[in-house]
C-alpha cells in the first residue's frame, strides 16, 4: 500500500508531463492516505527535502500533508486546468469536505487527535479550501457565494494571529501560505463591496441587496474578463452584499427587520435610528413600536 509521500511523488511526475487530471487524482489519493493511515502532522527531514527537491527545498513546507494540499489548491485555481464538479468529482468532494460548518467534517478526527499542531493544520486547510471555493464561485459569476467564502476566510483566519499577521513568516511555511490567501480574500471582498456600491448608484437603487439581480441599460453595461481570458459584456448585474438601510455600509451578512424581512442593518443602533427616522412608516404593516425588532 503506497504511502502519502510516494503518492505525492507520483503526482509530481504526472504534473511534470502536464497531465493535470492524473496529477490531481493522485494528489487526492496521497491526501487520503495520509489522513487514513498516517500522522497528519508528519514532516520530511531536511536532508530528505534536499534530496527530493534540490535547491527549492528551502522554499517548501516540510509538512507532508501541506505539500500535497497546496498543490491540489494550485491545480484547482489554474484556469487552464478548469476544475469543475463534473470533470473532477472526487477531488472536488475532498475540497468540499473541508468547509467548516456546524458539524464536524469527515476528516476532522485525524487532525484533532494530533493535538494543537493537528488543529493548526486543519484550520489552514479549511481556510485555503474556502479561498479556492470563493475563487471558483467568482469565475462562474456567482458573486454572492464568492463574497460569502471570502468573509468566511477572513473570520476564520483572524482566530489565529499567525494567519492574520503572517506576512513576516518565512517563505515555505504554512502560516505564510495561509496569510497570502487571507490578504487575497480581504482585497477581493473589498472590491466586491465597492463594485456593489457603484452599481447600486448607477442603477439608482441604493437598497439593492445580496443575490438580487438587476438588468442594466446599454449605457450601464460592463465588461467582465472570464477565467479563460475571454471578455463578455454584462447585460445584468448580481449583487454580492447587503446594504445597511441607515448608514449605507455594505457587507455579506446583516440583520433584517423581523417584520418586513426586507430592510437590512449593520447594527441594532442603525436599525433603531432608521425605524424612528423613516422605516416605521414604510414597514408592513405599521405596528406598535415595542413589537418591532431585528433578527440576530
Amino acid at each position: 500500500m503506497s504511502t502519502g509521500i510516494a503518492l505525492f511523488l507520483s503526482s509530481e511526475a504526472y504534473w511534470a508531463v502536464a497531465d493535470a487530471k492524473a496529477a490531481l487524482e493522485c494528489y487526492k489519493k496521497s491526501m487520503e492516505a495520509i489522513i487514513a493511515r498516517e500522522d497528519v502532522t508528519q514532516t520530511i527531514p531536511p536532508s530528505s527535502m534536499r534530496r527530493l527537491f534540490g535547491p527549492d527545498a528551502e522554499k517548501l513546507p516540510r509538512e507532508t500533508i501541506w505539500l500535497v494540499w497546496r498543490n491540489i489548491m494550485a491545480l484547482f485555481r489554474d484556469p487552464e486546468v478548469a476544475v469543475t464538479p463534473e470533470n473532477a468529482r472526487e477531488p472536488y468532494n475532498l475540497v468540499l469536505a473541508f468547509r467548516p460548518g456546524a458539524h464536524k467534517g469527515p476528516h476532522d478526527g485525524a487532525f484533532e487527535k494530533r493535538g494543537p499542531q493537528g488543529l493548526f493544520l486543519l484550520k489552514a486547510i479549511q481556510i485555503t479550501a474556502l479561498t479556492t471555493l470563493g475563487l471558483l464561485a467568482w469565475d462562474r459569476g456567482d458573486r454572492a457565494t464568492a463574497a460569502k467564502r471570502y468573509q468566511q476566510v477572513i473570520d476564520l483566519a483572524e482566530t489565529e494571529d499567525v494567519f492574520a499577521n503572517g506576512g513576516s513568516m518565512p517563505r515555505g511555511t504554512v502560516a505564510r501560505d495561509v496569510y497570502a490567501d487571507y490578504k487575497h480574500c480581504q482585497t477581493n471582498l473589498e472590491v466586491l463591496k465597492r463594485n456593489d456600491t457603484i452599481n447600486a448608484a448607477l442603477l439608482n437603487d441604493e437598497h439593492v441587496g445580496r443575490r438580487d439581480v438587476r438588468r442594466m441599460s446599454l449605457a450601464q453595461q460592463q465588461l467582465r474578463v472570464e477565467a479563460d481570458g475571454t471578455v463578455n459584456a454584462r447585460t445584468e448585474v448580481s449583487f454580492a452584499t447587503h446594504v445597511c438601510y441607515k448608514c449605507g455600509k455594505r457587507d455579506v451578512a446583516m440583520k433584517r427587520c423581523s417584520l418586513c424581512r426586507k430592510a437590512t442593518y449593520c447594527t441594532k443602533e442603525c436599525q433603531k435610528a432608521d425605524w424612528a427616522a423613516r422605516h416605521k412608516e414604510a414597514c408592513i404593516p405599521t405596528v406598535p413600536e415595542e413589537t418591532q425588532q431585528v433578527d440576530t
